[in-house]
């Protein structure tokens, strides 16, 4: 249902209404400046005291608005504070961003040395508006460019682009924002981009002692279950004597494997 529509919408829908079936057409009415025809149609289908009194109903305001606004928001224009792309690096490290603008038909080159293999290029860029084309290649000592990232268009207006380059070998990595595409806007670009080190290496006694703890946490239970049937064979022999011979092979078993796990610990 379509209410005070102006005029020139009844136009557009006049030349349209003809390609759509009958189902379709029943179910959109459209109303003018004609309450006295909407207002019955609103009743029919919604409570009178859950529609507000401007549009036919009895429900008020608190205070006697007829148009309940308390109820039902009025629309109008977002306000410019919660605009995404005014909301510029929402983190703990946003004072070291830095800030420029790639011209139209031109592009942005940053140099990082890196001089430790293994250490790892780390970025997080996003532009006031529009996209840019992001890339990075590695410059080797004859100077020759080897792509890492190739050139694509990010989406970086809305949400910020964050990602790392692990670097396994030494050499000057060039950073690149590319908006030679575009022959009308220049693109407003903030962006920390920053060499790392390698990560630490996990000491070895470290793991020597992870691997002492889980060999004597499985020895320990394994004496405690040799222990176990090492002692229930003996009840068994001692209380009934003619058992098979496979329960006092087993019982012979246990008292060797126990001799030896604790022998070993």
């Amino acid at each position: 249902m379509f209410l005070l529509v102006p005029k020139v919408f009844a136009f557009a829908f006049s030349l349209v209404k003809n390609l759509l079936n009958d189902y379709t057409l029943s179910k959109i009415h459209i109303y003018k400046s004609e309450p006295h025809k909407w207002k019955p149609v609103l009743l029919e289908n919604i409570a009178p005291d859950q529609l507000p009194e401007i549009y036919g109903g009895t429900m008020v305001d608190p205070d006697g608005n007829p148009s309940c606004p308390s109820k039902v928001k009025p629309g109008g224009k977002v306000p410019k504070s919660f605009y995404l792309k005014n909301q510029i690096v929402e983190n703990d490290r946003k004072d070291e961003y830095k800030f420029t603008t790639v011209k139209k038909g031109d592009k942005l080159c940053l140099d990082f040395d890196v001089d430790t293999p293994g250490s790892f290029l780390r970025w997080g860029f996003l532009t006031d508006g529009h996209d840019i084309k992001f890339g990075i290649v590695k410059k080797d000592k004859t100077g020759k460019e080897i792509p890492e990232i190739p050139l694509h268009r990010v989406m970086c207006d809305q949400n910020e682009e964050e990602g790392f380059l692990p670097c396994e070998t030494t050499g000057t990595y060039r950073v690149i924002f590319d908006n030679t595409y575009s022959y009308l806007r220049s693109k407003k670009l903030h962006y920390l981009i920053e060499v790392t080190p390698p990560l630490a290496p996990a000491a070895s006694t470290d793991l020597e002692l992870i691997a002492e703890s889980s060999a004597l946490w499985i020895s320990n239970s394994l004496s405690g279950l040799a222990f176990i049937l090492l002692i229930g064979g003996q009840y068994l022999l001692t209380t009934r004597p003619s058992l098979p011979t496979h329960i006092k092979a087993l019982r012979t078993c246990s008292e060797e494997v126990y001799r030896l796990l604790i022998i070993s610990t």
